[in-house]
């Protein structure tokens, strides 16, 4: 007699999408869990569904591993960009291993405010946070204000990031945020909180604003601005998203190790081909190339400082900032470039000589393009700031 027997895979599980049974406020916007509460929408399913079918289950994927803007910046990512682990990582770690993870991400609670979230143009408005560290350490929190899409994509598409509006906060500390938002329209308030061990948590509150929408002031950052470093995570001006030439080739590590120039981390970019040519920007708002309202006002900066060294020795690589052109709806307001710096093996301050430049809104804080050597390259990049 033949015997049949069947097994099967979880292909994608974790939170809710926007699609599905979730409330909406009276403005149409989803109200997300935070990163605490998103645990057990993977390892409820996860336990069901593998552990308790281990004889049929061949395995699951957790959906994502990774950071991906869709819905909001943090609604499916289990990573932050930067490759900080969030609480969804910790459950995980637990279902797979069956011991609680070591050096847990802090918990956090819904955030709360202090009125309606549905306000007139600038009312002043305050949200308070609650979180803790498990293993009672410090922790560190950024307060960002995005803006909201007017619909949200149902179809896995990647979208490109919302404005953030830095000026519209006024004050903040690890427990409270104070806010006047002069626009009309939809945004989302983030908190993220970070701790010394490599974990972070994130809660977030949909806004809604009244009134007709108007431009957003460019908000003007007290120097020096950090461009990268290992303490800088979600809450930099600009993100390296802005891909360029034989993308497929390029490849970045955001927390390597391998002898970075100061802490513990530095980035570390591969571009895996020998010819054609490559490049990354860093943008504001992330994957925009000129469309959308974003950047900042820098007047006052002196000097755009970085440290690079080559895996080898030798790597030509050019740096560079400002390369939206007036065509452009929103663009740089002014550009600069140090082009085809031999990179040695040493840690190498360089710098971009800004005199003279108008920085009243830059779009493209930062960025690098190459081209073909011959052979794959590797280079590493620390402590980027405009001072």
């Amino acid at each position: 007699m033949l015997t049949r027997s069947c097994s099967c895979a979880v292909a994608e599980f974790g939170p809710p999408g926007t699609w599905e049974f979730w409330k909406k406020t009276s403005w149409g916007a989803m109200d997300e869990l935070t990163s605490t509460e998103k645990v057990e929408w993977y390892t409820k399913p996860y336990a069901a569904n593998v552990v308790n079918n281990s004889k049929m289950c061949l395995g699951a994927y957790a959906f994502i591993w990774g950071s991906k803007q869709e819905a909001s910046a943090t609604w499916f990512g289990m990573l932050l960009p930067d490759g900080t682990k969030l609480n969804a990582v910790d459950g995980m770690t637990e279902a797979w291993t069956g011991k609680p993870a070591p050096d847990p991400c802090p918990v956090i609670q819904p955030l709360k405010i202090d009125g309606p979230r549905d306000m007139d143009a600038n009312s002043p408005v305050t949200v308070s946070l609650d979180a803790v560290e498990p293993g009672g350490g410090p922790l560190t929190v950024h307060w960002i204000l995005a803006g909201e899409p007017k619909s949200y994509n149902t179809g896995g598409e990647n979208e490109a990031a919302p404005p953030t509006y830095p000026g519209a906060i006024v004050k903040s500390d690890n427990n409270h945020a104070d806010l006047k938002i002069p626009g009309g329209g939809r945004y989302r308030l983030f908190a993220y909180v970070h701790n010394n061990h490599g974990g972070a948590a994130m809660a977030n509150l949909a806004l809604h604003v009244k009134g007709p929408e108007i431009a957003m002031p460019v908000g003007k950052l007290p120097l020096p601005v950090v461009v990268y470093d290992e303490d800088s995570r979600e809450h930099l001006p600009w993100i390296p998203s802005g891909y360029m030439g034989n993308t497929g080739a390029i490849k970045m590590d955001g927390s390597c190790k391998d002898n970075p120039h100061s802490g513990k981390t530095c980035q570390k970019w591969v571009y895996d081909a020998g010819d054609n040519w490559a490049g990354v920007v860093w943008q504001s708002p992330a994957n925009d190339w000129g469309k959308l309202p974003g950047g900042y006002n820098l007047t006052g900066a002196k000097k755009l400082t970085f440290w690079a060294r080559g895996e080898k020795g030798g790597e030509k690589v050019s740096f560079l900032f400002g390369i939206l052109g007036a065509k452009e709806p929103y663009h740089d307001s002014d550009k600069g470039e140090l082009k085809d710096v031999r990179l040695t093996t040493d840690w190498w301050q360089y710098s971009i000589d800004l005199h003279g430049m108008d920085l009243s809104c830059i779009k493209t804080g930062f960025g690098w393009t190459l081209g073909g050597q011959g052979a794959p390259i590797t280079f590493y990049l620390d402590d980027i700031q405009w001072e």
